[in-house]
Parts: structure tokens; sequence; C-alpha cells
């Protein structure tokens, strides 16, 4: 069976090679692979990769047909509905959409500045709120949990959605 990496590190393997190569020259027996220790956050990263790019597929046969989360009852089809509807392809397009152009982050900062001046903005319970004015975040590859800060800003700027149509249209 062939030796693969699972960390992608080839300098590591450098470097285990060449601490190989000087024992071997001392007598002392030392094979890199076996003692090949991987780098733990970057298989985190992998792991955290293969879940949620595997999301949008999921298998919901062993879920109830609904559940209660806090006072909300979700219903299965319509949150399996939503999950392949692919929400994360879905904001990783709205921020890159927003990021790409100066205009439009722009449009979104004022849409942000003039909703909370004028108290447009509402929570989920319908009252008023402020919304930080601060800027879409897109997640990288490389690091898993910038999926998870991309999501929990698009979540901290989910009432400004329903604004946005005045200063992009």
């Amino acid at each position: 069976m062939g030796h693969f990496t699972l960390d992608n590190a080839g300098n590591n393997q450098t470097a285990l090679n060449e601490v190989s190569s000087q024992l071997i020259d001392r007598g002392i027996d030392f094979d890199p692979i076996n003692h090949r220790i991987p780098c733990f956050p970057h298989i985190i990263n992998l792991c955290a990769q293969r879940i949620i790019n595997m999301f949008s597929g999921a298998d919901f046969s062993n879920v109830a047909d609904s559940w209660v989360h806090g006072t909300t009852v979700i219903d299965k089809g319509d949150y399996i509905a939503a999950v392949r509807g692919d929400p994360i392809k879905r904001a990783r397009s709205l921020v890159k959409a927003i990021r790409v152009s100066p205009l439009r982050r722009s449009a979104f900062r004022k849409t942000i500045i003039s909703g909370n001046d004028l108290n447009n903005f509402l929570d989920d319970m319908g009252r008023p709120v402020q919304v930080p004015v601060v800027e879409l975040l897109c997640d990288a590859e490389t690091r898993w949990d910038s999926t998870y800060i991309m999501l929990n800003r698009l979540r901290v700027l989910r009432p400004v959605r329903l604004h946005l149509s005045e200063h992009f249209s």
C-alpha cells in the first residue's frame, strides 16, 4: 500500500527525511514515515471541509419529522429543502457579490448606517435592533473556522436583508 500524507505539509516530510539521514549516518535506524507526526490543525481542517462540502447532501432518514428549537417547531421537510438549497454556497455567493465591488460594499455600509439611524432593523421578535457597521466576511478553504465566522457575521447582519434592495436597485 502506498504512502500518503494526511496534512499536505511536504516540508514536514523533508525535515523528517533529513533527521533520518543524519541519524542513519550515526548508526541509528529511523524511519521518517513511521515517525511522522501529522499537523493536527490541518487534519481538523480537512475533516471540517469534508463535512462542510457534504452538508447539502446529508442523509436525514433517521431524523424525526419535526423537532423543537427554543419555541420554534422545525419541520423536517422544510429543513431538508433549506439544506438542499446549499445555504453555505448561497452565503458565499452573496458575500462575494457584495465584496467584489467597491460600490456594492459602500452601498451595503450605507444601508446599515441609514437603517440604524432610522431604526429600520428588527430582530426575529419584531423589536428594533442596532446592527454593527461591519464588512461581510468570506470564508477560506484553508481555515475551517472561517465558514463559521462568515455564517455568524451573516446572522448578525440578518436584519439588513430586507433593506438591501433600496441601495442595490
